[in-house]
């Protein structure tokens, strides 16, 4: 079949396909090896954005910037109420499951994209405050 040119820029000189750190990937267009130049060169790219809005704060960012920009007034998503039940702990899936060794290795494979989540985060939540 068809396949999108997205996977084809992705594929590595061996055809291999790099799935890890696609945030890093999109934002600053490495295709090989993450560095920390594609890693600052994302973070730059993240502050061209108007917008960003991180997960964890979507609820707030449409209630509070979405649904006055564009006039929203009706809907349910503009209400800013946080659920008695959303933020309650919740299990570590991984806890007393998974090798150790294994979830440091992964979490140092993907530490480029946790940079720039954590950046992410920070940008969204001052562009919440302005």
């Amino acid at each position: 079949g068809a396949k999108s040119p997205f996977w084809i820029d992705l594929q590595g000189s061996k055809g291999v396909y790099h799935g890890d750190n696609l945030n890093v990937r999109w934002l600053s267009g490495a295709q090989g090896k993450i560095s920390s130049d594609h890693i600052n060169a994302a973070k730059c790219r993240l502050q061209l954005f108007d917008l960003v809005i991180a997960d964890k704060l979507y609820d707030h960012a449409v209630a509070k910037v979405m649904c006055p920009l564009n006039g929203w007034k009706d809907s349910s998503y503009c209400v800013d109420e946080i659920p008695k039940g959303e933020h309650r702990s919740k299990p570590d899936p991984l806890e007393n499951k998974t090798d150790p060794l294994f979830i440091g290795a992964w979490v140092e494979r993907l530490r480029p994209s946790f940079e720039i989540y954590d950046y992410a985060r920070i940008l969204s939540w001052k562009q919440m405050k302005e």
